[in-house]
């Protein structure tokens, strides 16, 4: 999840992520952008690209900057750059812009995380067994959830996962997440109203969706002006919820998109 980037005009897209202290008045874009590939997960084998790449020019062009971290999620520091990446085999975080790295937690493979301007320390992180957090930047972390997290399969499994966590800047005590099986294409969400200590499944109301509802795994963007609104997207159409998360209902009637 996070921003994309595209510089062949739209066919193909990088999910890539801002340093917003790098931000360039006369830019009026942040100079630093970083991309972690997808390396040996696709089933195209075109795919051959691996590691982090970071951009020093706004995204116009990429270099790679360190050849191991592949298939991260990654976040960033608002205020002082450092770098945050999920992992397949733990979390970690670097303070010289992804040219080195430092595992700050164990715990098989994260695949949920999350920094907000409001609390710029924090960092939220996620596996298949809970969510921890950390408040400050990253060098320890405290587990929070309870017993009602939605677990997935094994610690190990990175295709059957809790995955995508997500924290509101108005009010983080209101986080989403989404709990996908694959063996059987279902996805659930879930949201917590005590800042991750205890989790409940949402309710998805179809009543306007036209066409079949193809359940992937959501990702979820909370509104920087209405702490009850939350929007997910997710199986080849766009919810919204205006109850913190409990309830999401389809967000579009068909109309022209292009």
């Amino acid at each position: 999840s996070g921003s994309f980037n595209s510089q062949n005009r739209d066919p193909s897209w990088r999910s890539v992520m801002f340093d917003k202290s790098s931000y360039d008045e006369t830019l009026k874009r942040s100079k630093t952008v970083y991309w972690s590939a997808r390396s040996g997960i696709d089933s195209d084998s075109s795919n051959t690209l691996y590691g982090l790449w970071r951009s020093d020019d706004g995204g116009l062009s990429f270099n790679l900057v360190n050849d191991k971290m592949s298939n991260c999620m990654l976040r960033v520091h608002p205020t002082k750059g450092i770098l945050y990446a999920a992992a397949y085999d733990g979390v970690y975080r670097s303070l010289d812009k992804g040219a080195t790295f430092e595992k700050v937690l164990d715990g098989g493979c994260f695949r949920g995380i999350d920094v907000i301007d409001s609390l710029p320390d924090n960092v939220y992180v996620n596996n298949n067994n809970g969510l921890w957090k950390s408040e400050d930047c990253g060098r320890t972390f405290t587990k929070i959830s309870g017993s009602s997290f939605p677990k997935g399969v094994s610690d190990t499994d990175t295709v059957n996962m809790t995955r995508n966590l997500s924290v509101s800047r108005l009010n983080p005590q209101r986080m989403t997440i989404c709990r996908f099986n694959h063996s059987v294409y279902n996805s659930r969400k879930y949201y917590s109203e005590d800042g991750g200590v205890s989790w409940h499944m949402a309710y998805d109301e179809n009543d306007n969706n036209f066409y079949t509802v193809n359940n992937r795994y959501s990702v979820f963007i909370w509104s920087p002006i209405e702490q009850n609104t939350v929007f997910a997207f997710g199986g080849d159409y766009v919810a919204k919820s205006t109850d913190g998360g409990k309830h999401y209902y389809y967000n579009f009637d068909g109309g022209n998109m292009s």
